[in-house]
């Protein structure tokens, strides 16, 4: 029977009707998903005085949302699971672009952003809180709960096998090395409102995810006797272990975390924040940020330059990338090259020691202060570090 409409067969004109009706139901829902993305990705733009926030971490604003600390200093405690996640091959990475001067800023910067803003957004993303950046590591909190440890070992397993991180490893240039631990954590907030706050952190999960992390090499996944014990009770066992010493055990074989783009929502947590809010947070800045009003200003922040790295009077000197680091809901100003693990491993070796040098911060103050000063201290083996050169001692002459 011919269609009135179209004179075509009633059968193939109703299909027709059909498949154009699906169409454009499909199209319709196309339309309104691409709507929704559309409204959520200008939901989630950074807006200009939210900037503040991105270099302060959850458990500081969850503080000043709830206008917790009138008194300094002021202590939280939690208990926790935390994961020290170190980038390998950036410190190397960072003295060949120093060589190039100040023409490899922007190359550096570019390749830091590219997989730090990468490896931030998958520790957001799986509901960490990056609590702060030592040079190219990062240290990330969860409060616990029962399934933080399963949340943090994801992550782990994530940032060692992800495709959207290992796209940018610059042909297998960059590695991480991961420790996880858990336990009390506790943060004092210290300093004057009205001038400067900084947060601290200290306890026996961090000690454990620290611990771990020392025992790593690059890409490996080490966790405590405790991370280990509460994962087996889960039943999270499709890998392979290593009993290290102390209880850690190394994780190896494992098969790929989650390959879905990151994508963190931190920007939805700053909307609770009013301006009072926003104005205590600057606080918490170094003061060459707090001045900061367009997203664009970052940009300028990052350079090439001589510094000497103090870790609690253990000095050394050298060219370091100075910058932030990070993700654009989550960064910081930090400063990354060899001079910087340097003074840490100093601090480390010869801690017996009240102010400790390397060669050219000794080079550098001997004309002012005088050979006899110094004095020279032993060579010691240092983690991570092939040549330190000769380390000297300042010679305190009195107590005062």
């Amino acid at each position: 029977m011919p269609c009135p409409d179209c004179g075509s067969w009633l059968r193939d004109c109703c299909k027709k009707k059909k498949d154009v009706q699906r169409d454009s139901i499909t199209e319709a829902e196309e339309t309104l998903e691409q709507l929704e993305q559309f409204e959520e990705s200008k939901e989630l733009t950074l807006e200009p005085r939210f900037l503040p926030l991105t270099f302060v971490p959850d458990i500081i604003i969850e503080e000043i949302l709830n206008e917790s600390f009138r008194t300094i200093p002021y202590q939280i405690r939690n208990e926790a699971v935390i994961l020290i996640a170190d980038v390998c091959g950036f410190t190397s990475l960072t003295e060949s672009y120093c060589q190039k001067g100040t023409i490899g800023i922007e190359e550096l910067a570019r390749v830091l952003n590219g997989y730090m803003s990468t490896l931030a957004a998958m520790l957001l993303d799986a509901g960490g809180d990056i609590l702060n950046f030592a040079g190219d590591a990062f240290l990330v909190y969860w409060k616990e709960t029962d399934n933080a440890i399963i949340k943090a070992y994801m992550c782990a397993i994530a940032l060692q096998t992800h495709v959207c991180l290992q796209e940018k490893n610059l042909d297998g240039t960059l590695k991480v090395k991961i420790g996880i631990g858990k336990g009390n954590a506790i943060t004092w907030i210290l300093g004057t409102p009205q001038d400067f706050l900084l947060f601290v952190m200290a306890g026996h999960g961090i000690a454990e995810a620290h611990q771990a992390e020392e025992m790593c090499n690059s890409g490996d996944i080490i966790v405590s006797k405790s991370i280990f014990t509460s994962l087996q009770a889960i039943g999270a066992e499709t890998f392979t272990t290593t009993e290290l010493v102390d209880g850690f055990v190394k994780i190896s074989n494992y098969g790929a975390g989650s390959s879905t783009e990151p994508y963190p929502e931190r920007i939805k947590e700053f909307k609770l924040c009013a301006k009072e809010h926003i104005t205590l947070s600057k606080f918490f800045l170094i003061p060459s940020l707090r001045g900061l009003e367009t997203v664009e200003e970052l940009s300028y922040v990052s350079e090439l330059t001589m510094y000497s790295i103090k870790s609690f009077c253990w000095v050394a000197s050298g060219t370091c990338f100075c910058g932030l680091v990070g993700h654009p809901q989550r960064q910081e100003y930090t400063v990354i090259g060899n001079r910087v693990n340097l003074a840490a491993r100093i601090m480390v070796k010869y801690k017996e020691e009240p102010i400790v040098l390397d060669s050219t911060t000794y080079h550098l103050s001997r004309e002012t202060l005088g050979d006899a000063c110094f004095y020279r201290l032993p060579a010691r083996k240092m983690k991570g570090i092939e040549s330190a050169g000769n380390i000297y001692a300042y010679r305190i002459k009195s107590l005062k």
